[in-house]
């Protein structure tokens, strides 16, 4: 608690849970969930990450040898989709040559299928274009365009990648 106290260089502020130590040595490892929350406009985005902290003990007094955070992730929360807006999003979604995602409408729900799936499942909302499966908090946003047509369906995964699944006949 006092690095971080003493390494805030924003009007950031932190909530740190229970932290356990596990000491081997003149080594110890201390793990804890943090919640940063960072100003944002007139609002705070709020990021959750497991740390793990190593220190060496020397000459009386602890090093910080080394620092990770993992992001802890969510779903995004759920809204109810207008159901008119949603035959707009159905068709054809080539990620690459030969596997293509289908997305289809029953009633007030989307559903996905991709190749070589026998099955269907459903697309929860997320926002205006924006959809998820339960389960997962990889968001897709469907984009548009120039006439206002859905057109692609770009999803940017957790290691980071940007793939884009473009619209086809």
């Amino acid at each position: 608690m006092k690095f971080v106290g003493a390494n805030v260089g924003s009007h950031a502020r932190y909530e740190v849970g229970a932290v356990h130590v596990r000491r081997a040595g003149a080594l110890a490892i201390a793990e804890s969930d943090v919640t940063e929350y960072i100003p944002f406009g007139p609002r705070e985005q709020r990021i959750r990450a497991h740390e793990s902290n190593v220190f060496e003990q020397r000459d009386g007094r602890w090093l910080l040898l080394q620092h990770s955070e993992t992001p802890i992730l969510s779903q995004p929360a759920r809204i109810v989709a207008d159901s008119m807006m949603l035959e707009q999003y159905c068709g054809r979604y080539e990620w690459y040559p030969g596997y293509v995602d289908t997305i289809s409408r029953r009633s007030a729900q989307l559903y996905i299928q991709s190749s070589g799936d026998a099955a269907t499942g459903p697309l929860e909302s997320a926002g205006d274009g924006a959809f998820f499966v339960d389960g997962d908090p990889t968001v897709g946003c469907f984009t548009r365009d120039s006439t206002g047509k859905v057109n692609a369906e770009p999803v940017h995964f957790l290691d980071g990648r940007l793939i884009t699944a473009h619209r086809v006949p």
